[in-house]
This record gives structure tokens, sequence and C-alpha cells, in this order.
């Protein structure tokens, strides 16, 4: 994407990853992300913007931009009620824990939820025209499976699909302007 888009750059969300309190941590990378936005957009509201996240990471942006949260930790409103996915053109999620087989964006084969699967009233169905969250059969986070071979392999087996995607809704430039 970088390479294909002069100007671009790139951005890491800071927060403490860790599966030790996955809940608190979901929660603040939700923050973090919903912070980065708000950032960007008022600096430069022209920006168009590309989501990539993978696994708790994944999660972390889902409840930033859909609201939510995992395991009884305060929940995170939603990006777009806070005006902060005004400059989103794409999102891409790989292994996503709050993946759900019956959302609209849902990619890959799976056929079962993830460990923590997003409500009806958590949906990202907002930003299903220009969302795809991947998820494979046996999975053990985003389809309650029991292999982590697959959980680790999304890049493998995706990167092209959502680079693809991504090329695509950038040069469509479809915002929520």
């Amino acid at each position: 994407i970088i390479g294909d888009n002069p100007g671009t750059t790139l951005q890491h969300v800071v927060y403490p990853a860790t599966a030790e309190n996955y809940a608190a941590s979901t929660r603040n990378g939700s923050v973090e992300v919903q912070k980065m936005l708000r950032d960007n957009f008022e600096t430069c509201p022209s920006t168009k913007i590309v989501l990539l996240a993978y696994s708790e990471g994944a999660n972390a942006l889902g409840d930033a931009l859909c609201g939510g949260g995992v395991l009884d930790v305060e929940t995170v409103e939603p990006g777009q009620g806070l005006g902060l996915t005004l400059a989103v053109v794409a999102i891409i999620l790989w292994g996503d824990t709050r993946f759900n087989t019956s959302e609209t964006f849902a990619a890959g084969t799976a056929h079962q939820n993830g460990l923590f699967p997003r409500p009806a009233n958590e949906s990202c169905e907002y930003y299903a025209p220009r969302l795809q969250s991947y998820c494979d059969d046996n999975d053990m986070y985003c389809a309650s499976g029991d292999s982590e071979e697959v959980h680790i392999s999304y890049a493998d087996r995706y990167n092209t699909k959502s680079l693809e995607f991504c090329e695509l809704e950038i040069a469509e430039g479809k915002v929520d302007r």
C-alpha cells in the first residue's frame, strides 16, 4: 500500500497488548485507535485512512469503530458516533476474536464464531462496504477451533486479496463525508 501510494505513512497503535489482561488491553487499544483517528482527522481532514489489524489488534480496532468490549470491562463508544471515522476508506481484520459468521463482511472459510463474537448491538455493518474480516476454519481464536497455525498464517493466505481490496477502496475514496 505504501509503495503504491506516494505520500503514504504508516502509524502503529501503541498499547499494552497482552493475553494476561486481555479485556483491559483491548480496551486500551480501542481508546488509542480512537485517539489516533481523532488526531489524524484534525491534523489532515482530507486524508484517506486504511486500517489493518490482526488478532487482539483486530478486536481493539473493531471495538474502536463499532463500540463494545469483552469480559465485562467498560465498553467503548462506537467511533462513527464520535465522528472519528470520516476519513476511513478501507478496513482489514485478520483473526479477530470478535468474528461473527453472520456479518456481511465476514471473509475466509470459518463456520464458527470467535471467542467473543460481536453481538448485533455492536455490529460493524455500518462499515461493511469498506471492511473485510478474515477468519478461517479451525482458528483457535476467531473460529473457536484448535489450531494456532491457522491463526498465525493469515498474511500467507490473504495478503494479496487484502491489498487488492485496500487499493480499490483507496482509488474509489469512499468516506463518510
